[in-house]
């Protein structure tokens, strides 16, 4: 009761825009802290994707075994930060595949975009997930 006569007087109109204010303030922070790491991880993934396109590209290029690149490239990808479960989802293709000489390799990676609420919601965690592919051609083939 007391609040809400501070709140309906004079000096009471300035406060209760403060409080105004200071509630959409907070959610609009509340929205950037939770929702901004989609967009910045975003870019973050579509540059590991390409920087993991060049790195089994480079591997297949020394040793022509794609066992061997695909292992390279899942070692870096756990070295980057990678959960073992964001791991398991990526994927390297070496195309054509039905081709004894392989022209190119495609890099697909997946990560999860680090948010609370984003990974503890059931319907948020679908827009968590943030997949990139990239193909490189092989060189000296």
């Amino acid at each position: 009761m007391r609040l809400r006569r501070l709140l309906d007087d004079e000096s009471g109109q300035i406060l209760r825009r403060v409080i105004l204010y200071g509630v959409v303030f907070a959610l609009i922070i509340l929205i950037i802290v939770e929702f901004g790491p989609l967009l910045w991880d975003r870019f973050s993934v579509s540059q590991m994707s390409d920087d993991m396109a060049n790195a089994a590209a480079n591997s297949y290029n020394l040793s022509h075994d794609q066992v061997q690149a695909v292992t390279d490239v899942t070692t870096k990808l756990k070295l980057s930060g990678l959960s073992d479960e964001e791991v398991q989802q990526c994927q390297v293709f070496f195309l054509p595949s039905d081709a004894p000489t392989k022209l190119s390799v495609k890099v697909t990676v997946v990560e999860y975009a680090n948010s609370y609420i984003l990974l503890k919601i059931g319907f948020f965690k679908k827009l968590a997930k943030i997949t990139s592919t990239h193909e490189v051609g092989l060189s000296g083939r």
